[in-house]
């Protein structure tokens, strides 16, 4: 018997497959919600204002008004609440520029207002309520322009400092 050598200096060796470089990773949450959310609530919280103070009539607004700007400053909202919990961004409106301290204080009086106004059955709290209303919707859209304006590289509006530093803290 003869034997047959196989000569496997011509032959190729076959390769192994390319290991990948880099697996494909999601790519992480990345922009600004902030003028998202500023924008929703200052539309929804003028229209609020607007109707409270009765340049909308009652009859119009329950059924037209009402529900679209709560649906839509609702739905703006969440969307900026879900994409500022991606960015691990919480609680900050609360507490950092003085702006959004303004907003949330014009907010409670202005809820404060309107509740008294409505349990006391008292027109004038209701509609100095409305007034404190259309004030947090102004300022909301001065820190929606303001950040806009940073989003497109703009010089930013001043904000004021945080709210604590005022009182005495850093």
């Amino acid at each position: 018997m003869t034997e047959v050598q196989a000569d496997t200096s011509d032959e190729k060796v076959p390769e192994a497959p390319p290991a990948p470089a880099e697996e494909m990773v999601a790519a992480a949450p990345a922009g600004d919600p902030v003028p998202l959310g500023l924008l929703v609530f200052a539309l929804g919280s003028t229209v609020l204002g607007i109707s409270l103070l009765g340049y909308v009539p009652l009859a119009v607004q329950g059924n037209t008004i009402m529900p679209i700007v709560f649906a839509a400053t609702g739905l703006g909202l969440l969307v900026t609440t879900v994409w500022a919990a991606a960015l691990g961004q919480t609680f900050v409106a609360t507490v950092i520029p003085l702006l959004f301290s303004l907003i949330l204080g014009a907010g409670v009086v202005g809820v404060t207002l309107i509740t008294i106004g409505v349990l006391g059955s008292s027109t004038g709290a209701q509609r100095a309520g409305g007034v404190f209303v259309l004030v947090f919707a102004a300022l909301g859209h001065y820190g929606y322009l303001g950040t806009a304006i940073v989003s497109v590289g703009g010089k930013p509006l001043p904000f004021g400092k945080p709210a604590l530093s005022l009182l005495g803290g850093k």
